[in-house]
């Protein structure tokens, strides 16, 4: 598919990001983060379930972060996130690769991309998603990301 697309990507016209979730529980202990070497970081957890989720998005060619926290991770979340991306991105087309959890491709999920995409041919379509294999985390670089703060 990039190599499909390698022209549009080049030229900006298609945007590709690496997304996935991260939840932060309130016992997660951060051995070291992005911070002077002479402060501690500290990520407060507010929520009545000790834990916090985060999308985030990692720009292919500018290594750019998107982060956005919500109070879990679903379709709702999903799509929520995903209108983030068009609206950072109007009139470019996405593409988004990830993982297999259900809600990447199922129910809502599902009903947006058809609602974004109706009546377009495939390489016309607004936003397109590709899973990477089952239980092959390394093959997303977003995890080196979350790497950086423990998260699960």
């Amino acid at each position: 598919m990039l190599i499909q697309h390698k022209d549009r990507i080049a030229s900006g016209d298609m945007i590709v990001y690496f997304v996935d979730e991260c939840h932060v529980l309130g016992d997660t202990a951060v051995g070291y983060g992005w911070a002077p070497s002479d402060q501690r970081v500290t990520v407060l957890v507010n929520n009545n379930h000790d834990r916090q989720t985060y999308f985030g998005a990692l720009q292919m060619l500018t290594g750019e972060f998107v982060l956005a926290e919500y109070p879990t991770a679903n379709g709702d979340t999903t799509v929520a996130f995903m209108h983030r991306l068009r609206n950072k991105h109007p009139g470019k087309q996405l593409l988004i690769l990830w993982d297999n959890v259900s809600y990447h491709y199922q129910g809502d999920m599902k009903e947006f991309l058809l609602d974004v995409n109706a009546f377009l041919e495939p390489d016309a379509w607004i936003v397109t998603c590709m899973r990477f294999a089952p239980y092959a985390s390394e093959q997303n670089p977003i995890e080196h990301v979350w790497q950086q703060g423990y998260c699960t």
